[in-house]
C-alpha cells in the first residue's frame, strides 16, 4: 500500500486525501494526448490508457491548475452521500478487473469489509474524492502535473493541415501533443440580480465550505440559500452545523424540494453507448434531451435527502427552535447591501408581492453555468475555423 494511501484511510475514519501525484516525466515536453484538468474524466481516461499500454503503448499528460487532485472539494460536507452507484466508477463498465476500481481502491486501503457492511451502493462524497486521489497517485505511467495552469492552445499545422497542438501555460511552459481533452468543468453562474454584492457576500455553493470557515465568527449568521437542487438541499441542512448560531433561509422558485426522478428508464440516457446518439443529435435534439433529464441530477433531491431534511425541519417546528426557513414560490430580483446587511428584494411569483428580506451576511447560488469552466473557448481562439463548437 503507498504510505500517503495509508496515513489517509484508517479505521477511525476517513480525512480529505490532498495527494499530488508523482510520474515519470516525459522527454521534450511532447505527448501523444494532453489531458486539461485533472477530474473524473481525464482519470477515467488516463486508467484506460495505462491498463491499455502493452497493447498500445501511448504517452500521455494531465495538467491541472489545483495544487492537489481533488473532487468538488467546498462541497465535502462530511455526511454527503454520492448520487450515482459505486459501480459507475471510473473504470467497471469499461473492464471490472481493471486495478482503478472503486472496489480495489477499498481493498488496497483497507476499507473493504467496512464500506461492505454499511449495504449501500451510494458511497460518501469524501471517500469518492479520496478515491480520484488515490487513481491518481497510483496512475504510474502517466505524466500528472499539478499547478500548471492552461492560458491557451495554439494548431501547429504542416502544409494546410493541422497535425498536433501545442498547449501554453501561465509560467510560459509548453507542451505539444497531436489530441487534445478539455476537462475542467463548468463555470459557477451568479444571476445577474446578485452582481452588485461583494465576492465575500456572495458565494456559489462550488465554495460553500471555504466560505462557511470564514463567517464563523459571524454571532447569530443570518444565510440565504437560493436554489432546489441537491446542493441547496445539503447546504441548507448543513448551515447551523458549520456556523454555530446560525439561521438559514432557503429562497426557490419552486413550491418545495421535489424528488429526483429515478426512473430507469430514465437512467438508460447515462447509458455509456448514449453518448454516441447524443454525439449524433442537432443542438435541438440534444435540447430534447437535457430537458428530459434535468431532474435526474440537477434540478431534484434524492428521496434520502429529503426524508432527513423534512425530518429535521419537522423537530424544530416541534421543539421550536426554528434554524431553517423555507420561502417558497419567490425569486430574488435585487440585491443590495444596507448598512453592513445584504438586503434581498423577493417577488412572490404566485401573487406578485414585493417584500424585503435581510441577511446579516452572505447569499449562497447553486446554478452552474452550461459554459465549461475557465473559458476554454477563450483557449481555443487560435484555433479559428479548425474548431466546430458542438454544444
Amino acid at each position: 500500500m503507498p504510505q500517503s494511501a495509508d496515513k489517509n484511510f484508517t479505521r477511525l475514519g476517513v480525512e480529505p486525501s490532498a495527494v499530488t501525484p508523482h510520474a515519470p516525466r516525459l522527454e521534450n515536453d511532447r505527448a501523444d494526448i494532453i489531458a486539461i484538468g485533472c477530474g473524473p474524466a481525464n482519470l477515467a481516461l488516463a486508467a484506460a490508457v495505462q491498463d491499455g499500454l502493452e497493447q498500445q503503448p501511448i504517452r500521455m499528460m494531465i495538467t491541472d491548475r489545483a495544487a492537489a487532485v481533488h473532487w468538488q472539494p467546498d462541497m465535502l460536507i462530511p455526511w454527503a452521500r454520492s448520487q450515482t452507484s459505486f459501480v459507475k466508477d471510473l473504470v467497471t463498465f469499461r473492464d471490472p478487473r481493471s486495478h482503478f476500481s472503486f472496489l480495489n481502491f477499498l481493498k488496497m486501503t483497507g476499507r473493504l469489509v467496512e464500506f461492505a457492511n454499511l449495504g449501500t451502493l451510494y458511497p460518501y462524497r469524501l471517500e469518492l474524492s479520496n478515491y480520484l486521489a488515490w487513481v491518481a497517485e497510483n496512475l504510474s505511467a502517466i505524466d500528472i502535473r499539478m499547478n500548471w495552469d492552461c492560458v491557451s492552445l495554439e494548431p501547429i499545422a504542416v502544409g494546410d493541415r493541422v497535425r498536433e497542438f501545442r498547449a501554453v501555460y501561465r509560467d510560459g511552459r509548453t507542451v505539444q501533443a497531436p489530441d487534445i481533452v478539455v476537462g475542467i468543468g463548468r463555470t459557477p453562474n451568479i444571476p445577474d440580480a446578485f452582481s452588485t454584492l461583494p465576492p465575500d457576500r456572495c458565494v456559489h455553493s462550488s465554495g460553500f465550505l471555504s466560505a462557511a470557515r470564514s463567517w464563523r465568527d459571524q454571532k447569530d449568521a443570518r444565510v440565504a440559500v437560493i436554489g432546489a437542487g441537491q446542493s441547496a438541499a445539503e447546504i441548507f441542512l448543513s448551515i447551523p452545523e458549520e456556523i454555530t448560531g446560525s439561521s438559514v433561509t432557503v429562497i426557490m422558485r419552486g413550491l418545495g424540494f421535489r424528488n429526483s426522478e429515478t426512473s430507469k428508464f430514465l437512467d438508460e440516457f447515462y447509458y455509456p453507448d448514449f453518448v454516441d446518439v447524443h454525439f449524433g443529435l442537432s443542438a435541438g435534439g440534444r435540447k430534447i434531451i437535457a430537458d428530459e433529464v434535468r431532474h435526474t441530477n440537477y434540478a431534484g433531491v434524492t428521496p434520502v435527502m429529503l426524508e432527513a431534511l423534512y425530518m429535521k425541519l419537522y423537530l424544530e417546528r416541534l421543539q421550536k427552535t426554528n434554524k431553517h426557513e423555507m420561502l417558497i414560490g419567490s425569486e430574488v430580483i435585487e440585491t443590495s447591501l444596507v448598512d453592513g446587511s445584504v438586503r434581498l428584494r423577493v417577488r412572490n411569483r404566485m401573487t406578485n408581492e414585493v417584500s424585503d428580506r435581510e441577511c446579516d451576511s452572505r447569499r449562497i447560488s447553486n446554478r452552474l453555468s452550461s459554459q465549461p469552466a475557465g473559458n476554454p473557448w477563450g483557449h481555443f481562439r487560435r484555433l479559428g475555423s479548425l474548431c466546430r463548437r458542438a454544444f
